[in-house]
Formats: C-alpha cells, sequence, structure tokens
C-alpha cells in the first residue's frame, strides 16, 4: 500500500483502514487502491460533499464521508487485504 500524495487521499485511505479493522483483533481487512478512493471522491460529490467545508471543519460533511467510507467497507465494496498481508 502506497503512500498517497494529495491530502484528501491520505485522509480517505485512513478512514478505510480505520474502519476496515475488527473489534477483535487489529488485521485490517481493506487495502485501499486508487479506484477505491475515486470511487469515494465520486459518491461524496454525489451527496454533495463539498472538500472545502472539510478543511474548513464542517461536520456535516465529515460525517457524509465516514458514513459513505463504513458503508463500503461493510458491504465489501473496497479491494480486501490478502489474507498473509492483514496486520
Amino acid at each position: 500500500m502506497s503512500q498517497p500524495t494529495r491530502s484528501d487521499y491520505r485522509l480517505i485511505q485512513r478512514f478505510m483502514v480505520q474502519f476496515s479493522k475488527t473489534k477483535g483483533s487489529k488485521e485490517n481487512l481493506v487495502q485501499p487502491s486508487d479506484e477505491d478512493i475515486e470511487k469515494v471522491l465520486k459518491t461524496f460529490r454525489h451527496f454533495g460533499g463539498s472538500w472545502e467545508n472539510i478543511f474548513k471543519g464542517g461536520i456535516r460533511d465529515m460525517v457524509l464521508l465516514k458514513k459513505i467510507i463504513k458503508v463500503g467497507v461493510k458491504k465489501k465494496m473496497f479491494s480486501l487485504a490478502p489474507t498473509w498481508d492483514r496486520v
């Protein structure tokens, strides 16, 4: 998993990893790719999210972004990490 250079990609990647960890263990179930991040960005824009409001501290847009990522992780819409790489 490479480090993205864009700040929006880094934020989304951090949330994906955070929400994909199970409560019982610290296994990372998702391995975010650029395509997965683009899916989140497209969905976020579709539902009226604004990056300007997020970086200004807007709660509504941050909650929307987190909900999109949580639903995507729960429904396994993102690339799964290989079983040997789930750490």
